[in-house]
């Protein structure tokens, strides 16, 4: 009963902070129009603080992002034919950090998720202090592997039992959402995520996916 009484409040409040990020989403969005408004001014110390607004409002945007994918699990996954180099390409611009790949040019995933599923990897990376980002995908068995290694100083040794957690970040200013939300993705995709590696040297994630991900290509040079 206790149980019950539990799942119910947690059903709540998870009700609670859906309706709440909504509205905090559109308080965002109309700060975000002030702030770009205010970096046009010929006022070099107002245009310097808008830029610190735009960058505080982003912040609590991808925020409310987060938190509204942890509270609902991935679902309505539509696997489909989807350029992964073009992912990549995009993932890279947008967090600004070079990131080599190796694989197919092509995958079948539900395009939007897996692009999720990348950057809170790489962006996570970035902000560890990564400069450089490999991404690696082969057919092993019956398994497409997929691995994501940076350069970056390593997680933490107390932290790499908790990386998975939510609220647990390891870096500095993160919200511990990211790789939560990056595994969800991966089961819905009939996968699993886990950290293969973490030394002084980087660290590496390695992503294993159903073998169906790699549709009817051939490519000799990335095929066991």
């Amino acid at each position: 009963r206790n149980e019950l009484v539990q799942r119910d409040k947690l059903a709540a409040i998870g009700e609670a902070v859906t309706k709440v990020n909504h509205d905090m989403r559109n308080v965002l969005a109309s700060a975000m129009l002030v702030s770009d408004s205010l970096e046009d001014t010929d006022d070099p110390g107002v245009s310097k603080s808008a830029r610190i607004v735009r960058k505080a409002v982003e912040r609590g945007a991808q925020l409310c992002t987060q938190m509204l994918t942890f509270i609902k699990a991935p679902e309505n996954i539509r696997p489909e034919k989807s350029a992964i180099t073009d992912l990549i390409d995009e993932c890279a611009d947008e967090i600004g950090i070079p990131i080599k790949y190796s694989g197919p040019e092509e995958l079948v995933v539900d395009s939007q998720y897996f692009f999720r599923l990348m950057h809170n990897i790489v962006n996570n990376a970035e902000k560890a202090g990564a400069s450089q980002i490999n991404i690696e995908i082969w057919k092993a068995g019956s398994y497409a592997v997929m691995d994501i290694s940076d350069n970056g100083p390593g997680i933490p040794k107390e932290m790499k039992d908790k990386i998975f957690k939510p609220f647990t970040g390891s870096t500095r200013g993160s919200t511990g959402l990211g790789l939560c939300i990056s595994r969800d993705i991966a089961i819905a995709h009939g996968g699993d995520l886990r950290l293969t590696r973490s030394n002084e040297n980087g660290s590496e994630f390695r992503l294993r996916l159903p073998v169906e991900v790699l549709g009817e290509m051939r490519p000799i040079r990335f095929w066991s």
